[in-house]
């Protein structure tokens, strides 16, 4: 949205297509080699999430609740001892997600720390903007 305040024809923003707007696309303008956005360090922040592992497990695991499939699961039961857990994997397109503790709070983190670095590149963006 910020982007299309700057470059409403690179970035068009119409009420009707809202639904069309996805972070590889966006990912994508900003790295088109005719724009003002090449010195910009909120293309550089975008490139680094959208080439990162967790973003594509992000993207992995989002495509398989969007679509109700049911991925296969696998249970693991220490043997032996009665008060600890077994263990849980969640194996999606030849990926293995292990569904423990940290399953939530490990990717929460990873997006918080992205956004708040995404929010720091828009301000810079912005007042390099303002400063011209």
């Amino acid at each position: 949205m910020v982007a299309s305040t700057i470059k409403p024809t690179l970035f068009p923003i119409e009420p009707s297509k809202l639904k069309q707007i996805y972070f590889i696309n966006i990912c994508d303008k900003f790295n088109l080699t005719k724009n003002d956005f090449q010195h910009e360090k909120i293309k550089e922040k975008l490139n680094l999430i959208k080439n990162s592992e967790e973003f594509k497990d992000w993207e992995t695991i989002r495509h398989a609740l969007i679509h109700r499939i049911s991925p296969g699961r696998t249970f693991h039961q220490q043997v032996g001892s009665i008060r600890q857990r077994g263990k849980a994997t969640w194996n999606i397109d030849n990926k293995t997600f292990d569904i423990d503790e940290y399953f939530t709070s490990s990717r929460f983190s990873w997006l918080e720390d992205s956004l708040i670095n995404l929010l720091d590149a828009m301000l810079d963006l912005l007042l390099n903007q303002f400063n011209q």
